[in-house]
């Protein structure tokens, strides 16, 4: 009778914690979609703003890079394309690491915790975080080269600064591959483990 018992009680505790991880799964997802839908506008509106300043009475609009504040009426039109596509590269990484983070979260919600597709997605998400953080430290100098590029020689500027913000996502990018690869061998352990039972 209370092995029988103690068996109900475990299996309720693991009913309710895997209703825990499709509830939160769930939420996450669509949140996550929200905010992947909330960077694909403000990429492109801030893309658009950048090339086109004029439309949205930003010509006189200053903009702060590095040590360099300018007018962005005052900078060439080439430059603001440079800049601009140096944000949709930035933007779209962002929009790759909420993809794949979205897709985490559906393998979880549907129980697809140790298949290799939701293994590959830890190991997608790493490889995402670590690029954003490479370009985070190539944007800040090719972003202030563009911005002073039509300025005379002794204006132009090259601004090199590496935060913590750079560092943090290529060491949590590498924290999530090497999560994935240790997942992909605990499963293949564990299916090993059942094959000898």
């Amino acid at each position: 009778m209370t092995t029988s018992h103690s068996a109900d009680v475990l299996q309720a505790q693991r009913t309710a914690r895997l209703t825990r991880i499709r509830r939160v799964s769930r939420f996450m997802k669509w949140f996550v979609t929200c905010v992947l839908l909330l960077l694909v506008a403000v990429g492109l509106l801030l893309s658009a703003l950048l090339v086109f300043p004029g439309p949205f009475e930003a010509m006189n609009e200053m903009m702060d890079l590095g040590e360099v504040e300018r007018r962005l009426g005052d900078v060439p039109l080439v430059q603001r394309a440079g800049v601009s596509a140096l944000v949709v590269i930035s933007f779209g990484i962002l929009v790759g690491i909420c993809w794949q983070i979205r897709q985490l979260f559906e393998f979880l919600r549907q129980g697809d915790y140790f298949s290799p597709r939701t293994l590959f997605r830890f190991v997608g998400i790493g490889g995402w975080l670590i690029a954003f953080g490479l370009l985070d430290v190539l944007t800040d100098p090719l972003m202030t080269l563009l911005f002073t590029l039509d300025l005379p020689e002794g204006q132009r500027q090259l601004d090199l600064t590496i935060d913590g913000g750079e560092l943090f996502f290529i060491v949590i990018g590498s924290l999530m591959i090497v999560f994935g690869w240790t997942l992909r061998e605990a499963a293949e352990i564990a299916d090993e483990n059942r094959q000898f039972i």
